[in-house]
């Protein structure tokens, strides 16, 4: 580590002015490391991406957009990334306190977290920050998901939809968002954020119901699951307003891919 790095440090450390925390990040990023979403430094915000672009496709467009951002935008490894799915609910409420309902919630926002499911089974596990995402999705990417082995991600909590304490695939009501396990692990497992999200979408929809968790399985009229046929991991994404904030993990990688990105006033 130079002594710049390290004297920087030192001065965030000792106070939060905002000048050397800005001159940090640009730090980290020339030697190719990384930091998070910062909410305290002077922002907007942007939504990159559209509805006929793959997931690698803005990945490239938001890494040449914060090129030279001086680290505003969270990165890792030197490279701006996705915000992670808990960023992008922290990007929300913030734009919401500041703006009211604006960009950040008529869009649905793609993220750097994963969503990994189990072949044959209703089992999934959440990645907070996927390498994966990052690194291996080039603009060329046209598959729906990335083909994973399940058993690469054992580090991590394993859910399922069949477990009887959550409902999954349907909106859902203020309380049973709350204790839901997979909103839980989506926002890293910090109830008072989930909490004060909640609020603000269940105070903007209508009919007391919201914030579905929807995953790629589905029942027949029977009641009978349909399992996904090959182990895979896809991007979670955070729905719009308009389509109640739900948790999105079956969307595709080939296509409907916007990121928000933190952008200099």
């Amino acid at each position: 580590m130079d002594e710049r790095l390290r004297r920087l440090q030192r001065l965030v450390a000792a106070g939060s002015d905002p000048v050397y925390v800005r001159e940090l990040r640009s730090e980290l990023k020339r030697v190719g490391q990384g930091a998070v979403l910062d909410l305290g430094l002077p922002h907007s915000w942007e939504v990159v991406g559209g509805t006929n672009v793959a997931y690698g496709q803005p990945l490239v467009a938001l890494r040449g957009l914060c090129a030279g951002d001086d680290g505003l935008h969270p990165f890792v490894q030197g490279l701006a990334r996705p915000l992670t799915f808990k960023e992008t609910i922290q990007a929300r409420i913030n734009q919401f306190e500041y703006e009211g309902v604006a960009s950040l919630w008529s869009s649905w926002l793609d993220t750097s977290s994963a969503i990994v499911y189990q072949k044959g089974t209703t089992k999934f596990r959440i990645v907070s920050m996927s390498a994966a995402l990052l690194n291996d999705v080039p603009a060329s990417f046209r598959g729906v998901f990335l083909p994973v082995a399940y058993e690469d991600f054992s580090s991590f909590s394993e859910f399922d939809v069949q477990d009887g304490d959550d409902v999954y695939n349907q909106e859902l009501t203020p309380e049973q968002v709350l204790k839901h396990k997979g909103w839980l692990a989506a926002v890293e497992g910090d109830r008072n954020l989930l909490r004060r999200y909640s609020n603000i979408v269940f105070g903007q929809v209508q009919g007391g119901v919201a914030m579905a968790f929807w995953t790629v399985h589905r029942q027949d009229a029977q009641g009978r699951w349909a399992y996904p046929t090959q182990s895979q991991l896809r991007a979670l994404c955070a729905n719009d307003l308009v389509n109640y904030c739900n948790c999105i993990g079956y969307s595709y990688l080939n296509s409907f891919t916007r990121f928000a990105r933190v952008r200099p006033l």
